[in-house]
């Protein structure tokens, strides 16, 4: 079990909350392995409030979602992995991804069992009538499911219990009916035939999600082009914000940053790279002219305009994504040029009057501060190992300027880039959540 699940039901159990888990009990420490799906918990309406801070208070983040079922996002300290809890206080169930159908439990009245040590989940009694019923309208006919139910009737010993009270006396279905149907029978096409209709005629159906899930290309449609646009598959966050990183050649800055935006939590969450150096440009055709290294200095002032144009306009693109609730991951920022400035700076003072005012106006300049700034500080012989753009005693230069520069910017987080890369990444990705945190 993931160590983010552990502190969660621990925590939940102290505060003697009545919950469990409900669904998918067949693949359940696969789930709290986060190496398959989410968590499904029910739990009474008047104890949402308190799930909730004890949810953020283990590093989940609510998502910002009209109606039921509540969701929650999370990444697991250790191991980074992505874990979602979909939390309900009703039956909702019916064919995906609207499941319009739904029905009222009291959970207090549910039996359940503890599994792996600290875990309710839905004792078989209530779990086999419950996965009946929601299984017969879905739109799933995995033979696995059915199977599963079979075993466990032949298998456990058990009386009527909550549910199967529910599904007599809201339904009108006999279980003892519906058991020996469920052993008989080999698919379940057979069942949904017998029974699909009656279920639907008694439980509450919501009107429009079903006019959700009749139109669901539409809707689908909708969705790709939030996509398209890199709105954030679930919003856990009103407004986003930017994470820059800073080193020196060679300090690691491209590959900590792949491997942010390649995490699953950031993924679903809202996420965007855009790079601020000089290798990489908007304008179409502007690298390509910039490896010609013309010679005339009209066209090399042209390019160098267009240059400045187009990393001043990555500022822009970035407040886009930022305004849409994505963490925009800067590979390199404008301290870079800042440095560059610094140490030019004697230079820069013998420059012509036209010249000066010229820098004034195309210089790159930084028109959002970020909201964290991670300096990746390497060493040297470290960075030199890594990468030899330049020579060594340059390097030694470079180096102490960025050093000089960067220990004296406010709130800069600083990461030891000479250490392993796993240790590199924790500290960034434990830097990035306590911001998600704060904000």
């Amino acid at each position: 079990m993931l160590g983010i699940f552990k502190k969660l039901f621990d925590d939940l159990n102290e505060n003697t909350m009545s919950y469990c888990i409900y669904k998918s009990l067949n693949h359940l420490d696969e789930d709290l392995d986060g190496q398959r799906g989410d968590i499904d918990i029910l739990l009474n309406e008047k104890d949402i409030k308190e799930f909730d801070m004890i949810a953020l208070k283990n590093n989940f983040f609510k998502v910002e979602k009209k109606g039921k079922p509540y969701y929650y996002m999370g990444i697991d300290s250790k191991t980074h992995k992505f874990v979602m809890l979909d939390v309900n206080t009703q039956i909702q169930f019916g064919p995906k991804p609207n499941k319009p159908y739904s029905f009222f439990v009291d959970v207090d009245k549910l039996l359940f069992r503890i599994e792996n040590e600290n875990v309710k989940v839905l004792d078989f009694v209530d779990y086999i009538p419950l996965m009946f019923i929601m299984r017969v309208v879905s739109l799933s006919e995995k033979k696995e499911d059915l199977q599963e139910l079979q075993e466990l009737i032949k298998t456990i010993q058990f009386d009527k219990g909550y549910v199967s009270n529910l599904l007599e006396e809201k339904i009108g279905l006999k279980f003892d009916d519906v058991k020996n149907d469920i052993l008989n029978s080999q698919n379940w096409k057979v069942l949904k035939a017998k029974y699909i209709k009656q279920v639907i005629e008694k439980i509450d159906i919501n009107t429009f999600l079903e006019l959700k899930q009749k139109f669901k290309f539409i809707f689908g449609k909708f969705i790709g082009l939030q996509k398209k646009l890199k709105v954030p598959s679930y919003t856990i966050r009103k407004k986003g914000y930017l994470v820059a990183f800073v080193g020196v050649d060679g300090a690691g800055k491209s590959s900590t940053v792949d491997y942010v935006r390649n995490l699953e939590f950031f993924k679903f969450t809202g996420v965007k790279r855009i790079y601020f150096g000089s290798n990489e440009y908007w304008i179409p055709g502007l690298l390509y002219l910039l490896k010609k290294e013309f010679k005339n200095r009209y066209i090399r002032l042209i390019l160098s305009t267009f240059t400045s144009i187009d990393r001043q306009l990555r500022t822009v693109k970035a407040l886009y994504y930022i305004y849409l609730g994505n963490i925009v991951l800067a590979d390199r920022y404008i301290y870079d040029d800042e440095i560059g400035r610094e140490q030019r700076k004697t230079e820069f003072e013998k420059k012509s009057l036209l010249k000066k005012i010229y820098h004034k106006i195309f210089g790159v300049r930084m028109l959002r501060k970020p909201d964290l700034t991670i300096f990746l500080d390497v060493s040297p012989e470290v960075a030199y190992s890594r990468k030899q753009d330049y020579s060594y005693d340059t390097m030694i230069k470079v180096n102490k300027a960025y050093k000089d520069y960067m220990y004296k910017v406010k709130d800069v987080i600083i990461i030891n880039a000479d250490e392993k890369q796993d240790k590199v990444y924790k500290e960034t990705v434990n830097s990035i959540i306590s911001l998600d945190r704060k904000k």
